[in-house]
């Protein structure tokens, strides 16, 4: 899937709205949340793509950017879940914090809590379970491609010109990108930096760069490229 989506603040939704606002306490309810939030790897039944899903080999500096989302799902870093602040401050964070939820390819925002900003768009709403909580499910827009060339490296999760949008093609273990730039540029690959990737250009094996702090990236000179990202067999 070319985009990733987030379900922000879902335990506290199930606790403050589902326990302690309405006083139900049972399996089949909390499963209602479970499902609507797709916690914590249901995703992989719909074939969505989770930004933040659960994943005990998660790098410390990848969990170091989630924490600055409103994910539960983080063990390291100043998580915005744990910090002090009511659950309005959180949510205003989240648009505080929007270039980044763009930077790190997030399309859709499933909240239990509305969020007021125009780059949030709401696509729909429910109510879910006895006690008709209402779940939303937002679009952001102006989020960034997966697979992109940028005039240079980013340097910050905002001001990022992108040059070409790509269309990757999948494989068993490898993502191919054909790319053509007619002018020099950057090639960002939207997967969490990880040092077992096999990443080549044109048939020449290439290191890929840490870019801020979570993503790969690799300079490319202008004209026609075939890079292939060789997944790890764990």
């Amino acid at each position: 899937m070319p985009y990733r989506y987030i379900s922000i603040l879902p335990a506290t939704t199930i606790y403050n709205e589902v326990l302690s606002r309405c006083g139900v306490d049972s399996i089949e309810e909390g499963w209602l949340y479970q499902k609507e939030f797709l916690q914590p790897n249901l995703s992989l039944l719909y074939g969505a793509d989770s930004v933040d899903g659960y994943d005990n080999f998660m790098p410390e500096r990848v969990s170091k950017v989630l924490s600055k989302l409103a994910t539960e799902q983080t063990l390291h870093g100043n998580s915005v879940v744990q910090a002090p602040g009511s659950v309005q401050e959180k949510i205003n964070g989240v648009i505080e914090n929007r270039s980044l939820y763009k930077f790190l390819n997030i399309r859709f925002v499933v909240s239990g809590y509305p969020i007021h900003h125009e780059d949030f768009r709401l696509v729909s709403e429910r109510q879910i379970g006895a006690c008709k909580t209402p779940i939303y499910l937002y679009e952001l827009s102006g989020y960034m491609p997966r697979y992109y060339v940028a005039a240079a490296k980013p340097q910050s999760y905002d001001s990022i010109s992108v040059l070409n949008q790509i269309k990757p093609q999948y494989e068993a273990r490898k993502t191919i990108l054909n790319v053509q730039i007619t002018e020099d540029g950057y090639l960002m690959i939207g997967n969490a930096f990880l040092s077992d990737y096999i990443i080549t250009v044109n048939g020449q094996k290439v290191e890929p760069e840490l870019v801020m702090d979570i993503f790969m990236g690799l300079p490319l000179k202008q004209g026609a490229h075939t890079i292939e990202i060789i997944f790890p067999a764990w």
